[in-house]
């Protein structure tokens, strides 16, 4: 009986051992199949996200408009229990549309104090440099596309 077991396990460890080197001999078979669907289909699925940026971008952005349009009466049910009365609410309104108004000119003078320095640079440069840059393509495409 115990003899029967015994035979039992190791044969079970031998076909367990088979398929383990069966597998393996497939995994390393395909692997290089595999590594190429792989990397075509991240390329493609960047390259496809690359040429439609900014149809998912504006897609989201109006998205994001039509879910604030539709939650705007459940989120106003769901503060107005923390305000006892109208005025406060607008009073948060108010204060939270003022913050987003600094924000906004905060962005405005960063970019003007951005641009006048990037001016006082491009005046400093020597003619010679400015004129060899205006030459150089992929220095202009890299400068244009905003990748520099």
């Amino acid at each position: 009986m115990v003899e029967k077991i015994q035979k039992i396990i190791k044969d079970t460890q031998h076909f367990f051992s088979y398929i383990k080197t069966k597998c393996l001999e497939n995994f390393t078979k395909y692997k290089a199949h595999l590594w190429r669907s792989f990397l075509w289909s991240k390329y493609h699925t960047l390259a496809w996200l690359f040429k439609n940026r900014w149809r998912i971008v504006w897609f989201l952005v109006v998205a994001l408009i039509a879910l604030n349009t539709l939650f705007t009466d459940y989120l106003f049910s769901f503060v107005s229990q923390y305000f006892p009365n109208g005025k406060s609410i607008t009073d948060l309104k108010t204060v939270l549309n003022n913050i987003g108004n600094a924000l906004i000119g905060a962005a405005f003078i960063a970019f003007s104090l951005i641009m006048f320095s990037m001016q006082i640079n491009i005046e400093r440069m020597p003619h010679g440099l400015f004129f060899k840059y205006g030459k150089d393509f992929r220095y202009e495409e890299a400068m244009m596309s905003g990748k520099g």
